[in-house]
């Protein structure tokens, strides 16, 4: 779902009211503070300091295997290519790719359609 607005309306206030009526829990996920796609999608155990990313967290470690996923202030994402927060969505955003979404943390596949 797109929430499309002016600043202040209350986009945010209304997923989260969205989240609490359905009863599946509700992660924010903060695109204007966001550095990295790999924030989302885990970094590669290889690394230092890697770990998994937002929404393995957020489907494996919460409450719910279902939950509302605020991707907030979308259009302030960083604009870095290097680095491209946005890259990370492309397959979540794709019903068929969701389906077998990859953390490259945690290498395992889940299912992130639902």
């Amino acid at each position: 779902m797109l929430l499309l607005g002016p600043p202040g309306i209350g986009k945010t206030h209304f997923a989260r009211k969205l989240a609490e009526l359905l009863g599946t829990g509700m992660n924010l996920v903060p695109m204007s503070s966001m550095t990295a796609g790999w924030l989302l999608s885990g970094a590669s155990s290889q690394w230092k300091g890697a770990k998994p990313g937002k929404v393995f967290e957020a489907l494996v470690d919460g409450q719910y295997a279902n939950p509302v996923i605020v991707v907030d202030e979308i259009d302030k994402a960083s604009a870095d290519a290097q680095y491209d927060p946005l890259g990370a969505l492309y397959n979540l955003l794709e019903h068929d790719t969701a389906g077998a979404f990859m953390d490259e943390f945690a290498e395992v596949a889940i299912d992130a359609s639902q």
